[in-house]
């Protein structure tokens, strides 16, 4: 198998997780099983493995009912404007760049150009923290996860 990083799957707790390596003791990160580990699929990154190894974790009967229920979650949170759930994921992709990554300036600069108030920025890309919509990176950079 070529070089990567691959994304398995311990069919003891059912949990997947990722390695470096598709050979040898391959220990499972949840409950440390390493005699019941199957590879699912390799990728080419570690950003990619980390967004694939989340993907796979949530139930895939509940995958798109997860990314709307984030959405009206994060958008209640926010009371004292009118931003719905599609407004506000439409404004973080709309700041994101090309590779999914989100900084608080150009979220803020978004916001701006919307005419929306920036009193409560770092509140909200919490909150979209939080709720699954945005994986942190720096303290002022996340990435897209949706």
């Amino acid at each position: 198998m070529k070089p990567g990083f691959f994304v398995f799957r311990c069919n003891e707790c059912e949990r997947f997780f990722g390695s470096l390596t598709s050979t040898g003791n391959i220990v499972c990160s949840s409950c440390g099983n390493s005699e019941k580990t199957v590879l699912v699929e390799s990728v080419d990154s570690a950003d990619e493995l980390v967004l694939k190894v989340q993907k796979w974790n949530v139930p895939a009967e509940i995958r798109s009912e997860l990314e709307t229920a984030t959405i009206h979650q994060v958008s209640a949170s926010w009371d004292e404007e009118e931003i719905d759930g599609r407004s506000i994921m439409s404004l973080i992709k709309r700041a994101s760049d090309e590779e999914g990554i989100l900084t608080l300036q150009s979220f803020t600069q978004e916001l701006e150009k919307s005419g929306k108030s920036v009193a409560m920025v770092t509140e909200m890309l919490e909150s979209a923290e939080y709720e699954g919509i945005l994986l942190r990176l720096t303290r002022s950079s996340w990435r897209l996860l949706q």
